[in-house]
């Protein structure tokens, strides 16, 4: 009897504490689904103007439709390098532009909107163009083939 109780004593601690850390764990940010396009699906025709063509050495983002005074974190090789509440310029549908750094030293970028979950994609050299929208609770980040053009 004492044995089956000294375990259900040890059963009962080792439950308090295995929920204790399952509480400092979870997930408290925004909910959203998220939508990761590797090729450009997009109806974008190419800014022909050669003016502020951006490198073709680095990794640009833009960010644009559907940003609401939103807290945006961006992570570079699993590191956070830039975290700012944006919002888009309804007009033209832009929000940011980033300079991610020298395509070459960059595996991987993540995004995290209103510290909820976080879209992974990984970075093919051969593309240097990404952007990001945020349509409904949908995060999507894609590749680009042209820059965008805002009016």
């Amino acid at each position: 009897m004492y044995r089956l109780f000294l375990f259900l004593i040890c059963q009962i601690l080792v439950s308090c504490n295995f929920n204790k850390n399952k509480e400092e764990h979870s997930f408290s940010g925004e909910l959203y689904n998220v939508c990761i396009n590797y090729h450009d699906e997009s109806d974008r025709l190419p800014f022909k103007e050669s003016v502020n063509q951006p490198s073709k050495d680095s990794l640009h983002l833009f960010i644009e439709k559907g940003f609401d005074n939103d807290l945006i974190a961006i992570y570079i090789n699993g590191k956070k390098v830039h975290e700012e509440v944006l919002t888009t310029i309804d007009q033209s549908g832009f929000a940011k532009y980033f300079n991610l750094g020298s395509l070459n030293k960059i595996n991987d970028v993540g995004i995290r909107v209103n510290k909820g979950k976080l879209a992974f994609m990984e970075i093919d050299k051969s593309n240097f163009l990404l952007n990001l929208n945020y349509p409904e609770k949908l995060l999507i980040l894609s590749v680009l083939e042209h820059v965008p053009f805002y009016d």
